[in-house]
């Protein structure tokens, strides 16, 4: 009966890494992992969606596609909170 539990546990800790590798990037530039994220900010009555990046600095890098960040490649950002967090947003 434990061992059923502990293999369900391992399944679904590998099936959460695997995700988390495919949606976070890791830039040789500047040596930090990013991610890719779309809020929605309130303008008037209107949901607006927004492009935005969080960037983390002690990630590991093993399995993570190796691509430029906005940041390093020279798009506009403006950094801000959300939800606890540093979000990149970008600046149109």
């Amino acid at each position: 009966m434990q061992l059923r539990k502990v293999r369900e546990v391992y399944a679904k800790a590998d099936i959460e890494g695997k995700l988390t590798d495919s949606q976070v990037h890791y830039c040789e530039s500047c040596n930090r992992c990013w991610e890719s994220a779309k809020i929605f900010k309130w303008k008037g009555r209107v949901r607006k969606p927004v492009q935005g990046y969080y960037f983390y600095e002690d990630f590991p890098t093993w399995g993570k596609k190796r691509v430029i960040c906005s940041d390093c490649s020279g798009a506009k950002l403006q950094v801000r909170e959300y939800r606890g967090m540093l979000l990149w947003e970008v600046v149109e």
